[in-house]
């Protein structure tokens, strides 16, 4: 295609690399140190440098971007125009797994206030988040079938790795609070007070003692356990705990011991229940 502004070999090349989204800095340096030792084989180029960790002309600026500038020698020496080096480097920089370096020739006049991966950008709109994530990976898959185009990317970035805090903020409060055998707060609390009050902040009122509420609910299997579970131990169910995720609960232990998180693992495992 023609674009407004005639295609020009200025001899400069800048390329924005971007990596699989859960990428750490640590290893994004070391995926710029292969992209920068790929380009600086090629004979037409004379230096690269490049960055990682910042904003550059790449989308986002976050830690899985950066950005490389090369200078290539003159054209008389290299006898090869920069679209034809951007060409050929194109083999060898997809064999670096996990990152992608797009690279692009700068003329001396561009337009528009938006930096991107190619030369030509398309905008895609919609009504909600939705179907912006619905429609742009199948937008980019399709357009990465067309022969005639190359570098085809998005920028795109809801694939990270994602991890949900959970905070039972009434159980957690008073971790520290001491035990007292038959208290129900505020000031302390026996292990069937502790969560029998967590729960009635949240509206559920559960049985008093550890007999009556483990079955004040569903029965929930020891793998399927979520936050906001009682969990029961002893063969006699003596003692429960509020799980709060990771294989641990908050509880009150027993007398001399605060109120305080724990793994569930350290006493022996009875059951466990969802109040509902």
């Amino acid at each position: 295609p023609k674009g407004f502004v005639p295609q020009q070999d200025t001899g400069l090349l800048i390329g924005s690399i971007q990596a699989d989204q859960h990428t750490s800095f640590q290893l994004m340096k070391q995926k710029l140190t292969q992209f920068i030792d790929i380009v600086k084989e090629d004979p037409a180029v004379d230096t690269v440098v490049g960055f990682t960790g910042g904003s550059g002309p790449g989308p986002g600026g976050s830690v899985n971007t950066g950005t490389v500038f090369a200078s290539l020698k003159p054209i008389a020496v290299r006898k090869i125009s920069a679209e034809g080096v951007i060409e050929r480097l194109r083999g060898g920089l997809s064999a670096v797994a996990g990152a992608t370096l797009f690279l692009q020739s700068i003329g001396d006049l561009g337009a528009g206030g938006r930096s991107g991966n190619a030369a030509y950008q398309y905008t895609l709109q919609g009504l909600n988040s939705d179907e912006l994530d619905e429609w742009t990976p199948k937008l980019v898959a399709a357009l990465q079938g067309v022969h005639e185009l190359a570098d085809v990317s998005s920028d795109q970035q809801n694939k990270a790795l994602q991890s949900n805090l959970i905070i039972d903020r009434d159980a957690a409060a008073q971790l520290g609070k001491p035990y007292a055998w038959g208290a129900t707060g505020p000031g302390s609390y026996d292990c069937s007070g502790l969560v029998q009050a967590a729960w009635q902040a949240a509206g559920i009122a559960l049985p008093r003692t550890t007999y009556s509420q483990i079955n004040a609910g569903q029965r929930v299997p020891r793998s399927a356990l979520e936050p906001g579970d009682l969990v029961f131990f002893y063969s006699g169910v003596s003692h429960v705990g509020l799980y709060i995720g990771g294989g641990r609960m908050i509880h009150a232990p027993h007398p001399g011991a605060p109120v305080r998180v724990a793994p569930i693992s350290e006493m022996p495992f009875a059951g466990a229940t969802r109040p509902v």
